[in-house]
């Protein structure tokens, strides 16, 4: 498939994907990723210094798996058929870090068994079912959730067993012990940051993850690159951590690489005044627009004078709506509408039927 990136002249515009002409026909909505721009957003997490471990809940399409597993990303899951899907596609099982609150005693039997090492564990229950089951190989991370911007802990975290369950891993697994520490997402405030640094200060541990939590600018269709006080709080954050005695230092991004590398395209299909409604479904195609509230930037392949539409999905739900307010050209029925930055959680939910939304790797 032949496609070309365009970069608006003189303006540092991100470079927003061209849609191929061949798929322009469909009337059923899609979308397309961009490999460029998934190896422009690692090179750019690159610079911090930390070992990239992709978090695989953000969008688990196996073709934007492969090229994150090319660049020699590693994983984070959360299930078992994440686990097995990243083994069938030939992922080093050293690759993977497992992080799920429900690990029965079933669940570490079956990873074991698969030859998974790499654990994150928030409850001391957890700890108990995994425990037996640990070798000198193994890797466990104790998540905890503090940040000193906002004294808060996050939901599993057991301050007050962390320090001796911590002690009892370091006799068991020398060097291979360590904690999780990720407290939001859509971190914009460089004080969050400089508070988790702050906070992990305060573990003598072999492995820091300092979790994700990246954020993307979801007003414009601009590059998403990190800005430069937070790239100098980052790298001065691990640099700190491994002069303390830190051996290694991950990080799971997972919105900052795929948001922008996936556009959604879609069609308006009836124009009621001011609204426009589409072929598509935020049920179906971005449930986060529901969950987190994050209206994606929406343009057309039409230039002129600009009007405001709603865009409404295609159900009778309140909740349906892509965008409350959207300045775009004239819109006619039948024509695309394209919502750029579609990467990251754009899972469909079970509501409505129909199969899932196709996507173009480009």
């Amino acid at each position: 498939m032949c496609l070309r990136e365009w970069r608006a002249p003189k303006t540092g515009l991100w470079e927003m994907i061209e849609i191929p002409p061949k798929l322009l026909d469909s009337k059923d909505p899609f979308f397309v990723c961009s490999k460029h721009i998934l190896r422009t957003q690692v090179k750019d997490l690159q610079r911090i210094g930390a070992d990239l471990f992709y978090s695989v809940k953000t969008n688990p399409d196996p073709p934007i798996l492969r090229v994150l597993a090319d660049l020699g990303l590693g994983f984070s899951v959360s299930n078992t058929q994440d686990f097995s899907h990243l083994l069938s596609l030939g992922v080093d099982v050293n690759r993977i870090l497992y992080c799920e609150r429900g690990l029965t005693e079933d669940k570490v039997s079956w990873l074991v068994e698969r030859g998974c090492k790499n654990f994150v564990v928030d409850t001391q229950r957890a700890f108990e079912n995994l425990y037996p089951s640990l070798d000198t190989k193994s890797l466990v991370l104790f998540r905890t959730g503090r940040s000193k911007a906002t004294n808060r802990y996050q939901r599993g975290y057991i301050p007050h067993l962390a320090p001796s369950l911590i002690s009892a891993m370091i006799k068991k697994c020398p060097g291979r012990v360590g904690v999780l520490h990720h407290t939001f997402s859509q971190g914009e405030d460089p004080e969050l940051w400089s508070g988790k640094f702050e906070d992990l200060k305060e573990w003598s541990v072999d492995v820091v993850d300092i979790g994700g939590g990246l954020p993307i600018d979801y007003s414009t269709s601009e590059r998403d690159t990190l800005s430069e006080e937070l790239l100098r709080i980052l790298r001065g954050g691990i640099s700190a951590l491994r002069d303390s005695g830190v051996g290694r230092v991950f990080m799971e991004p997972g919105r900052f690489i795929v948001g922008p590398a996936c556009s959604l395209v879609t069609r308006a299909v009836l124009v009621n005044g001011g609204d426009v409604i589409l072929n598509a479904s935020v049920y179906r195609t971005h449930i986060d627009t529901i969950i987190a509230g994050i209206e994606l930037p929406a343009r057309t392949l039409k230039t002129g004078r600009k009007h405001s539409y709603r865009l409404l999905g295609s159900s009778l739900c309140s909740l349906d709506v892509f965008r409350r307010r959207a300045l775009l050209p004239h819109i006619d029925e039948g024509d695309i509408i394209i919502f750029d930055k579609a990467g990251a959680y754009n899972s469909l939910s079970e509501f409505g039927s129909g199969c899932g939304v196709k996507s173009y790797l480009i």
